[in-house]
Protein backbone atom coordinates (compact mmCIF):
# COMPACT_ATOMS: atom_id res chain seq x y z
CA UNK A 1 0.00 0.00 0.00
CA UNK A 2 3.01 2.44 0.58
CA UNK A 3 2.95 3.05 -3.35
CA UNK A 4 -0.77 4.68 -3.07
CA UNK A 5 0.63 6.71 0.09
CA UNK A 6 0.21 9.98 -1.80
CA UNK A 7 -3.26 8.69 -3.64
CA UNK A 8 -4.51 7.79 -0.12
CA UNK A 9 -3.80 11.04 1.88
CA UNK A 10 -5.24 12.68 -0.85
CA UNK A 11 -8.40 10.97 -0.71
CA UNK A 12 -11.43 13.88 -0.82
CA UNK A 13 -13.19 11.81 1.84
CA UNK A 14 -15.49 14.22 3.46
CA UNK A 15 -16.81 15.27 0.17
CA UNK A 16 -17.49 11.54 -0.92
CA UNK A 17 -21.23 11.69 -2.04
CA UNK A 18 -24.00 9.94 -3.49
CA UNK A 19 -27.53 10.55 -4.80
CA UNK A 20 -30.32 9.29 -4.12
CA UNK A 21 -34.47 9.87 -5.19
CA UNK A 22 -37.67 10.86 -3.34
CA UNK A 23 -39.37 8.39 -5.11
CA UNK A 24 -37.24 5.29 -3.84
CA UNK A 25 -38.38 6.20 -0.17
CA UNK A 26 -41.97 7.50 -1.23
CA UNK A 27 -43.65 4.70 0.98
CA UNK A 28 -41.81 5.95 4.09
CA UNK A 29 -42.12 9.61 3.07
CA UNK A 30 -46.25 8.90 3.16
CA UNK A 31 -46.33 6.84 5.99
CA UNK A 32 -47.00 9.32 8.72
CA UNK A 33 -45.28 9.77 11.72
CA UNK A 34 -42.02 10.98 13.08
CA UNK A 35 -40.48 8.72 10.22
CA UNK A 36 -42.29 10.67 7.59
CA UNK A 37 -41.61 13.58 9.32
CA UNK A 38 -37.27 13.03 8.81
CA UNK A 39 -37.87 11.94 5.29
CA UNK A 40 -39.51 15.20 4.59
CA UNK A 41 -37.09 17.19 6.65
CA UNK A 42 -34.07 15.78 4.48
CA UNK A 43 -35.70 16.16 1.02
CA UNK A 44 -37.28 19.44 1.29
CA UNK A 45 -39.97 18.76 -1.43
CA UNK A 46 -36.92 18.34 -3.40
CA UNK A 47 -37.39 14.94 -5.91
CA UNK A 48 -33.11 13.92 -5.07
CA UNK A 49 -30.94 14.59 -2.31
CA UNK A 50 -27.03 14.63 -2.23
CA UNK A 51 -25.50 13.61 0.79
CA UNK A 52 -21.70 13.96 1.57
CA UNK A 53 -19.80 12.24 4.63
CA UNK A 54 -19.81 16.29 5.62
CA UNK A 55 -23.05 16.33 5.55
CA UNK A 56 -23.59 13.05 7.96
CA UNK A 57 -21.04 14.49 10.18
CA UNK A 58 -23.11 17.68 10.63
CA UNK A 59 -26.26 16.06 11.08
CA UNK A 60 -24.68 13.59 13.86
CA UNK A 61 -23.54 16.65 15.41
CA UNK A 62 -26.79 19.17 15.06
CA UNK A 63 -29.69 16.27 14.81
CA UNK A 64 -30.95 13.76 16.90
CA UNK A 65 -29.93 10.31 16.34
CA UNK A 66 -32.78 9.00 14.30
CA UNK A 67 -32.51 12.01 11.90
CA UNK A 68 -28.99 10.57 11.16
CA UNK A 69 -30.06 6.95 11.33
CA UNK A 70 -32.18 7.51 8.23
CA UNK A 71 -29.43 10.12 6.62
CA UNK A 72 -26.91 7.14 6.35
CA UNK A 73 -29.51 4.95 5.26
CA UNK A 74 -29.73 6.86 1.81
CA UNK A 75 -26.15 7.86 2.02
CA UNK A 76 -25.33 4.14 2.43
CA UNK A 77 -28.22 2.75 0.27
CA UNK A 78 -29.30 5.21 -2.31
CA UNK A 79 -30.93 2.87 -4.43
CA UNK A 80 -32.73 1.50 -1.23
CA UNK A 81 -32.13 -1.10 1.02
CA UNK A 82 -32.68 -5.35 0.01
CA UNK A 83 -35.86 -6.73 1.15
CA UNK A 84 -37.12 -5.66 4.33
CA UNK A 85 -34.29 -4.56 5.88
CA UNK A 86 -35.04 -0.80 5.86
CA UNK A 87 -38.70 -2.05 7.20
CA UNK A 88 -36.91 -3.90 10.44
CA UNK A 89 -34.84 -0.92 11.01
CA UNK A 90 -37.62 1.78 10.61
CA UNK A 91 -39.71 -0.58 13.18
CA UNK A 92 -36.66 -0.57 15.92
CA UNK A 93 -35.42 2.92 14.96
CA UNK A 94 -35.76 3.90 18.56
CA UNK A 95 -34.17 0.77 20.09
CA UNK A 96 -31.52 1.39 17.70
CA UNK A 97 -30.67 5.01 18.37
CA UNK A 98 -30.99 3.57 22.75
CA UNK A 99 -28.26 1.63 21.78
CA UNK A 100 -26.24 3.99 19.69
CA UNK A 101 -27.01 6.63 22.77
CA UNK A 102 -24.86 3.97 24.91
CA UNK A 103 -22.17 3.09 22.44
CA UNK A 104 -21.41 6.79 21.85
CA UNK A 105 -20.02 7.22 25.29
CA UNK A 106 -17.66 4.38 24.00
CA UNK A 107 -17.32 0.72 23.80
CA UNK A 108 -14.95 -1.14 25.51
CA UNK A 109 -16.40 -4.88 25.48
CA UNK A 110 -17.41 -4.94 21.71
CA UNK A 111 -18.33 -8.67 22.13
CA UNK A 112 -20.99 -8.00 24.66
CA UNK A 113 -22.15 -4.68 22.92
CA UNK A 114 -22.22 -6.07 19.57
CA UNK A 115 -24.38 -9.54 20.47
CA UNK A 116 -27.42 -6.63 20.87
CA UNK A 117 -27.31 -6.29 17.15
CA UNK A 118 -29.09 -9.87 16.67
CA UNK A 119 -32.42 -8.46 18.03
CA UNK A 120 -32.73 -6.50 15.13
CA UNK A 121 -33.27 -8.01 12.13
CA UNK A 122 -31.59 -6.51 8.87
CA UNK A 123 -29.42 -4.21 10.84
CA UNK A 124 -25.79 -5.92 10.25
CA UNK A 125 -22.44 -4.50 10.53
CA UNK A 126 -22.50 -2.89 7.26
CA UNK A 127 -24.85 -0.53 7.93
CA UNK A 128 -23.89 -0.20 12.15
CA UNK A 129 -20.03 1.10 11.44
CA UNK A 130 -21.75 3.31 9.36
CA UNK A 131 -23.79 4.62 12.20
CA UNK A 132 -20.63 4.04 14.37
CA UNK A 133 -18.08 5.78 12.19
CA UNK A 134 -20.40 9.11 12.04
CA UNK A 135 -21.06 9.31 15.33
CA UNK A 136 -17.04 9.27 16.07
CA UNK A 137 -17.68 6.31 18.17
CA UNK A 138 -14.77 4.83 20.21
CA UNK A 139 -14.74 0.67 19.88
CA UNK A 140 -12.23 -1.12 22.02
CA UNK A 141 -9.73 1.55 22.12
CA UNK A 142 -9.91 2.48 18.30
CA UNK A 143 -12.35 5.06 16.42
CA UNK A 144 -14.92 3.26 14.51
CA UNK A 145 -14.54 2.76 10.56
CA UNK A 146 -17.23 1.77 7.99
CA UNK A 147 -16.61 -1.73 7.03
CA UNK A 148 -18.80 -3.31 4.51
CA UNK A 149 -18.97 -5.97 1.92
CA UNK A 150 -17.01 -4.66 -0.28
CA UNK A 151 -13.88 -3.82 1.49
CA UNK A 152 -13.90 -7.31 2.98
CA UNK A 153 -13.97 -8.56 -0.58
CA UNK A 154 -10.72 -6.02 -0.98
CA UNK A 155 -9.46 -7.89 2.14
CA UNK A 156 -10.42 -11.52 0.81
CA UNK A 157 -8.47 -10.06 -2.85
CA UNK A 158 -4.83 -10.10 -0.85
CA UNK A 159 -3.58 -7.64 -2.84
CA UNK A 160 -2.79 -5.33 -0.15
CA UNK A 161 0.25 -7.24 2.07
CA UNK A 162 -0.53 -4.51 5.13
CA UNK A 163 -3.87 -6.63 5.74
CA UNK A 164 -2.35 -9.87 5.74
CA UNK A 165 -3.26 -10.11 9.65
CA UNK A 166 -7.04 -10.05 8.55
CA UNK A 167 -7.07 -12.54 5.78
CA UNK A 168 -9.62 -14.49 7.17
CA UNK A 169 -12.14 -11.51 7.53
CA UNK A 170 -15.18 -12.62 5.86
CA UNK A 171 -18.76 -11.67 6.18
CA UNK A 172 -19.69 -14.64 8.64
CA UNK A 173 -17.22 -13.26 11.11
CA UNK A 174 -16.88 -9.72 10.08
CA UNK A 175 -18.61 -8.85 13.24
CA UNK A 176 -16.33 -10.64 16.04
CA UNK A 177 -13.45 -9.50 13.80
CA UNK A 178 -13.97 -5.79 13.38
CA UNK A 179 -11.57 -4.94 16.20
CA UNK A 180 -8.69 -6.48 14.67
CA UNK A 181 -9.61 -4.73 11.24
CA UNK A 182 -9.96 -0.83 12.98
CA UNK A 183 -6.63 -2.04 14.58
CA UNK A 184 -4.97 -3.09 11.63
CA UNK A 185 -6.24 0.25 10.15
CA UNK A 186 -4.59 1.58 12.89
CA UNK A 187 -1.18 0.46 12.32
CA UNK A 188 -1.30 1.75 8.49
CA UNK A 189 -2.16 4.87 9.28
CA UNK A 190 1.04 5.58 11.25
CA UNK A 191 2.98 3.56 9.12
CA UNK A 192 2.11 5.36 6.12
CA UNK A 193 1.40 8.69 7.75
CA UNK A 194 -2.18 9.16 7.15
CA UNK A 195 -5.80 9.29 7.77
CA UNK A 196 -7.90 6.25 8.99
CA UNK A 197 -10.58 7.78 6.96
CA UNK A 198 -8.58 7.54 4.26
CA UNK A 199 -7.17 4.40 3.99
CA UNK A 200 -11.23 2.83 4.59
CA UNK A 201 -12.18 5.09 1.62
CA UNK A 202 -9.33 4.22 -0.26
CA UNK A 203 -10.19 0.25 -0.08
CA UNK A 204 -13.46 1.06 -0.95
CA UNK A 205 -13.09 3.37 -3.86
CA UNK A 206 -9.86 1.47 -5.26
CA UNK A 207 -9.26 -1.76 -3.73
CA UNK A 208 -11.01 -4.16 -6.07
CA UNK A 209 -9.84 -2.64 -8.95
CA UNK A 210 -6.13 -2.23 -8.64
CA UNK A 211 -3.64 -4.56 -10.15
CA UNK A 212 -0.11 -4.41 -9.04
Amino acid sequence: MQQFQTLIDSMPVKCQSFSTKASTWHKYRNSGGELAQIFHGLFCGKESLELSRGDLFTIAKEAGLKKLLIAVILWGYPRGMRGNHFDNIAKNIDSIAELLSEAKQGVDDWKSHSSKLNAFSGLGLSTYSKFLYFLNVDVNGSKALILDDRIIKTVRKGAFQELSSISNLRMHNAISNYPKYLKTIDDIGATLNVSRENIEMFLFEFGLNLKR
